[in-house]
Formats: C-alpha cells, sequence, structure tokens
C-alpha cells in the first residue's frame, strides 16, 4: 500500500482536490442540472421510443445509467469522476516529465476552480461526455506518437473514446475518417494501427447501420437536420434588398410569414428565434411538409450561397465569435439554477418520468454557487474571461502551426485531433451555443504543458 501511494501520489493529490471541489458543485445543486435537451433525452431513455435528434448512442448511455440507479444523480457522479481523473493523471504525466512546476500549479488551481467546468460536470449535456472523450483521444494520440508505442489498456480506452467521438454528437462523425487517417501518420507499430482502425470501422457499421433498425430508432426529422440551412437562407431573406435570393426560396418563406416578420425574427446568431416564435407556421416543421418545403429549401440553398458569399461568412463569423466569447450564455444556454429547477419540477409532473427534483443538499452553497454562476454569465468583463473558449481555439491553431514548422509531431497530433472539428462547427452550427466548444475551452489546461513536454524527459513512461 505504501508503495502504491509513494508511485502515484502525485496523482492522487491532483484527484483528492479536483474531486473534492467539484463535489461542492453537486452538493449545491442536487443531485444535477437538466435542460430540455437533458429532460428529452431522459423521457426517451424511460420510453425506449428514440429519435436521433440528439444521437441515439448518447441516450443509451443515459439509459445505462437511467436503469441502474434511476437518476441523473450516477450521470453527474461519473463525469465528475472521468473529468477529475484524467484531468490529474495529465498533470501527474507532465509533472513527472519535468515541465514547469509554476505552469502545472497555475494551470491545476484554473481547471479545478473553474466555473463552467464545475456546472457542466453535474448538467446531463452531451457535450459534456463528446468534449472529453475528444480530449482524451487527443491526448491518447499525442501520448502515442510521443513514446512511440501503446500500451493495450491506452488501446481500449482510444477505442471507447474514439467511438465515443465519432457518435455523441452528430458533428463527430467527422471522426470516422479523420481518426484512422490519423493513426496511420502518427501510430506505430503497425499492428496497433490495423486493431484501431478495424475497431473504429467495424463498430460504426454496427452502430450507424444494424443497431438503429433493431431498437427502432427514428431518423433525425428534417426541419432539425435543415436548421443550418434555415438559418442561413432567413438571412438571405431578411436583409433584401442588400442580398439575394431565388425566385422558388422567395415563394418558399412566404408560406410561414411575411417579408416583415421574418425580417424580425431573424438574429444572426441562433435559429431558435425562428423555430419557436409565435406567427411562424409550425406546418413546416411537420414530416408530411418534407418534400414540400426542406427539399426545395435545400435545393435552393447553395444557389443563394454562392449569389451572397460575403454575407453568408460574415454571418459565420459573427456567429463563431458570439459563441466562443460566451455571449449567447444570457439567452440560449438554459443551465442556472431557476431553470433547472423550473424544468425538473414541471416536467416531472409532466409524464416526463422524472421522479425527482433538485434538492440543494447545502443551501447555502447553492445560493452562493448560483450567485456566482449567474455573475459569470451577466458581467461582461468577467464572462470574457471566464466563458472564453475562443483563447483556448487561437492558442490551439497558433501552437500547431509552430509544431508543423518545428516538427513537433506529437503535439500536431494532438492538435488536430482538436482542430478538425472547426468546419463543421463554423460552417454548420446553426445556433449560439457555447457547450458545443466546450472540448476547447477544456483543453485550455493542458495544450500548453502538452507543448512543452521534450522527448529528452521521456524516459519515465506511464502506461
Amino acid at each position: 500500500m505504501l508503495n502504491f501511494l509513494k508511485k502515484y501520489q502525485v496523482f492522487l493529490i491532483f484527484l483528492g482536490l479536483s474531486l473534492s471541489v467539484f463535489s461542492l458543485w453537486l452538493l449545491a445543486f442536487y443531485p444535477g442540472t437538466m435542460s430540455p435537451d437533458s429532460t428529452d433525452q431522459w423521457y426517451q431513455a424511460s420510453t425506449l421510443h428514440f429519435l436521433d435528434d440528439h444521437p441515439y448512442l448518447h441516450t443509451l448511455y443515459i439509459l445505462f445509467f437511467q436503469r441502474i440507479f434511476g437518476t441523473p444523480l450516477a450521470v453527474s457522479v461519473f463525469q465528475i469522476l472521468i473529468t477529475a481523473g484524467f484531468f490529474s493523471y495529465a498533470f501527474s504525466y507532465f509533472w513527472k516529465r519535468g515541465v514547469s512546476r509554476i505552469l502545472i500549479i497555475t494551470s491545476f488551481a484554473l481547471f479545478v476552480t473553474s466555473v463552467p467546468i464545475g456546472i457542466y460536470n453535474i448538467t446531463l449535456w452531451k457535450d459534456v461526455p463528446f468534449s472529453l472523450a475528444v480530449l482524451i483521444t487527443a491526448f491518447i494520440f499525442f501520448k502515442a506518437a510521443f513514446e512511440k508505442t501503446l500500451s493495450k489498456r491506452a488501446l481500449v480506452l482510444l477505442c471507447l473514446t474514439s467511438v465515443a467521438a465519432v457518435f455523441f454528437r452528430h458533428n463527430g462523425l467527422a471522426y470516422l475518417l479523420f481518426l484512422p487517417i490519423l493513426s496511420l501518420l502518427f501510430m506505430r507499430p503497425g499492428r496497433v494501427k490495423f486493431i484501431f482502425i478495424t475497431v473504429i470501422l467495424v463498430t460504426s457499421a454496427l452502430l450507424k447501420l444494424a443497431l438503429p433498425p433493431l431498437i427502432g430508432v427514428k431518423p433525425l426529422p428534417s426541419w432539425m437536420s435543415g436548421s443550418a440551412i434555415l438559418q442561413s437562407s432567413a438571412g438571405y431573406y431578411a436583409y433584401l434588398p442588400y442580398t439575394s435570393i431565388t425566385d422558388k426560396t422567395r415563394s418558399l418563406f412566404k408560406q410561414f410569414g411575411t417579408f416583415e416578420k421574418v425580417k424580425q425574427l431573424y438574429t444572426p446568431t441562433s435559429v431558435n428565434s425562428l423555430y419557436f416564435a409565435e406567427g411562424v407556421s409550425a406546418e413546416i416543421y411537420n414530416y408530411t411538409n418534407y418534400e414540400r418545403f426542406w427539399v426545395p429549401l435545400r435545393q435552393e440553398f447553395l444557389k443563394n450561397t454562392l449569389l451572397n458569399l460575403n454575407f453568408f461568412m460574415g454571418d459565420k463569423t459573427t456567429k463563431f465569435f458570439t459563441e466562443t466569447l460566451g455571449y449567447g450564455l444570457l439567452y440560449c444556454d438554459s443551465i442556472s439554477p431557476r431553470t433547472t429547477a423550473y424544468y425538473l419540477d414541471n416536467f416531472g409532473s409532466a409524464g416526463f418520468y422524472l421522479n425527482f427534483k433538485q434538492t440543494p443538499i447545502i443551501t447555502s452553497l447553492h445560493v452562493g454557487l448560483g450567485r456566482l454562476l449567474e455573475e459569470t454569465k451577466r458581467r461582461v468583463g468577467v464572462r470574457l474571461l471566464v466563458w472564453n473558449s475562443l483563447v483556448p481555439f487561437i492558442l490551439l491553431l497558433l501552437l500547431a502551426v509552430d509544431s508543423l514548422y518545428r516538427r513537433k509531431w506529437p503535439f500536431l497530433a494532438y492538435a488536430l485531433v482538436l482542430l478538425v472539428q472547426f468546419p463543421a462547427l463554423f460552417l454548420l452550427s446553426p445556433s449560439d451555443n457555447w457547450r458545443y466548444f466546450y472540448f476547447y475551452y477544456l483543453s485550455l489546461f493542458i495544450t500548453l504543458p502538452t507543448y512543452l513536454l521534450k522527448p529528452s524527459v521521456a524516459d519515465v513512461k506511464l502506461t
């Protein structure tokens, strides 16, 4: 026992401190926080009627905890353990390899006191395990390239996190092609590459093609899969005559609102203003109107975008900056003490199978952390410091370019796993949600230590 404690003492110290601090958030918002998306997935898991609006594999993940424990508390505890465990391992890995102790302690202090991490750990959202899976996958790729080997346990973990990264969010499908290519470039030996690629492709085929029909997964509704198209097309329509649209697009928009109504509802940061606003016809969101509205809108989208390429790129750039700088937290990110209590209380009594309420274990913590959470969102200067995922993204991009120039291939592998998500999020994201970029925010705490690792101090291996 003493040898074990001595061998892993750095890891255990980081882990103990992380679990202690993160548990305070759970005591304040017991058994966890939920939103409309959360309650929808909990309901799907309860009824076993799966809809692929939220990736069904994440709903099965919720189902696992629901059927065994019957409460979102289990999800909160699991996410706390994974977050604390991974980052404690990473920090201890850096510690034993000679990275600056000041940098590690500073990074750990910022990590453990982070408000976004504290609240997201106990939030039932697919973005949380997805972001952790992406970051762990990136770190394992770095470690495999850095040490030029990969243990069996690390290979098993890599396969699990890669599958989660592919299937816990729809934009994760980019990894289905990218991760096998990355393994060919950075992994050794060849046997490891072969096993990893085989597992990814076979598992993906089973999960994407074979399993959904067996458990009755309904496909993603056409109006949801076309939300990015609707958002941009509405922008072209709203800003006439400064923009141009085809005659067919003009007639399609007249089906659900007048020109003035669409112009009034459109915002460059969120499609929700169109989806849920009073006065916009719900008929276009009906399955039966797929051929009448969504098919022609998709067909006209490329033409409209080419006619308005400057507007399109400007709109997407605006949305990217507002998302990553936390602007949408004021109106779109529904995680707060108030909204959580509302959804648990109301949906719990409305047949959503949520037989629990948020019951803080320590009331003073609930009040204090709740006030802290709201203040970090409301005050602009504080929000830019606390909810900023743009700085981690830019740091990652700059260091990736530098690592390419300096041929620091292990770090480049790490960075590419994270950066490959940018095109999809930039071009296809229809609404302003900071949580879409949560994995960039998480990367902030380990990117610099990862970059600063030198091969000369890699004589001790942690496998």
